[in-house]
């Protein structure tokens, strides 16, 4: 069974530091350290258990995140949102070549980030995945086949045009260590690590089939309501993954 997490910032001193999520998502630099210690452990025991990704593409992927996973020997999934490139708080075009050549994954995160990428039409929802990677292309200068949906907003144009970018695995924001294969390009769900958990609740994702299955239900439910929520759904997704 592999596990992978989605983060998002590491901050030292404000959540303003780095990227465009939510501070829901940003987690301070001592808890993250102090997760990556302990996760550092179970892969020892279990190699190729964890997955480890980070979404957005804020500055602070390269500090204090890569470091730090340099630290404890760990590789980081970086998926980047590549309107934002060069901007303050974002990640710049070296940075991107040196986590590349350290060994990191870096992948798309479509190109402006857009609230609810399901509800474009599929021209712009293929736009969104080939300008992204062709921009990441032109700076890693090879191919870039990975990629994660923003805001998990996933519907079939959204797998249809990514597959035809010629995307081979795509990480979703589904609560579930099941893979799926969508026409020859593998789907991998994440478990969201956000600011007010303990260690031991983001390691609760690797140890507990019930905590999996509870994430699972709320998943599904919330995949239900929102379809009557419209502006109001990332309100109340927040407070239910709590």
């Amino acid at each position: 069974m592999i596990i992978s997490l989605m983060y998002h910032d590491v901050y030292s001193t404000s959540p303003s530091e780095s990227g465009l999520a939510s501070d829901l998502y940003k987690i301070k630099i001592e808890e993250f350290e102090e997760q990556i210690i302990r996760l550092k452990k179970i892969e020892e025991k279990t190699p190729g258990s964890i997955i480890l990704t980070f979404d957005d593409g804020g500055s602070s992927f390269y500090t204090p995140i890569s470091h730090i996973l340099d630290k404890y020997n760990l590789k980081g999934y970086f998926f980047v949102a590549t309107k934002y490139i060069n901007s303050p708080g974002f990640l710049t075009d070296e940075q991107i070549v040196n986590l590349d050549k350290r060994g990191h994954v870096v992948g798309s995160h479509s190109h402006s980030h857009p609230e609810n990428l399901s509800t474009f039409s599929i021209e712009e929802i293929q736009n969104e995945w080939s300008s992204s990677l062709s921009i990441l292309e032109r700076i890693l200068k090879h191919k870039v086949t990975v990629a994660s949906i923003p805001n998990g907003y996933q519907s079939k144009n959204v797998l249809e045009s990514a597959r035809i970018a010629n995307i081979t695995t795509l990480f979703t924001s589904k609560p579930t260590t099941k893979e799926v294969n969508y026409k020859g390009m593998k789907l991998i769900g994440r478990y969201v690590v956000l600011n007010d958990m303990s260690t031991d609740e983001v390691l609760s994702f690797v140890f507990s089939r019930n905590k999996r299955a509870l994430l699972w239900g709320k998943w599904l439910t919330l995949n239900v309501v929102k379809l009557f929520l419209g502006n109001k759904y990332e309100i109340v997704k927040q407070k239910v993954f709590k």
